[in-house]
């Protein structure tokens, strides 16, 4: 198992980067490939996935960012493509105050997450981010607490998932929704 590579970047292509070390050029599939830069030397943190007719490397940029990768793909039904996609458009803190605090809105606007996804991301990894201020009910409630105002659920999601602050209570929750639904 490889734990990090260190190497120039020969090519970026599509999401995908090569790494090339001694003369051997290792293809990693990466979060965000715009931020490297050809010609750049890099220690990549790696993940290697091997799974029937799939055998690929992942590459991470520090270890947070691999940290974040393998709890989501600790989750019961979802893959390495899924979580890249997810760490493509948020980052490790983001995804875990959205855990922490419940916000399944926000876990459902990252890519091939739908609800049942967001739950199960919440369900599998909420209680092994231990340390982390949360207040799991707090979304949910101000879920009740805007529907009982007479907003739509699709408005609700919309604005909830803007907000990822798990140290809000259901007031401030909710009186921050209300302010950017008003406008």
């Amino acid at each position: 198992m490889y734990f990090y590579l260190k190497g120039t970047i020969s090519s970026i292509y599509n999401e995908r980067i090569i790494l090339e070390v001694n003369n051997i050029g290792y293809s990693m599939l990466v979060a965000r490939s715009q931020k490297y830069k050809v010609g750049e030397n890099k220690q990549m943190y790696i993940y290697e996935h091997i799974h029937d007719d799939e055998h690929y490397l992942v590459g991470f940029d520090n270890l947070e960012e691999k940290r974040t990768f393998l709890y989501l793909i600790s989750v019961s039904g979802l893959g390495p493509k899924t979580a890249i996609g997810m760490l493509k458009v948020a980052s490790g803190e983001e995804i875990f105050n959205a855990i922490a605090s419940s916000n399944v809105s926000f876990l459902r606007k990252l890519p091939g997450v739908g609800s049942k996804g967001a739950e199960q991301i919440i369900l599998d990894l909420r209680s092994r981010l231990v340390g982390r201020k949360s207040k799991p009910t707090c979304y949910n409630d101000a879920v009740l607490a805007l529907k009982e105002m007479g907003y739509k659920k699709k408005q609700i999601d919309e604005v909830l998932s803007n907000i990822n602050d798990p140290t809000l209570g259901v007031d401030e929750l909710v009186k921050l929704a209300l302010a950017r639904l008003v406008n």
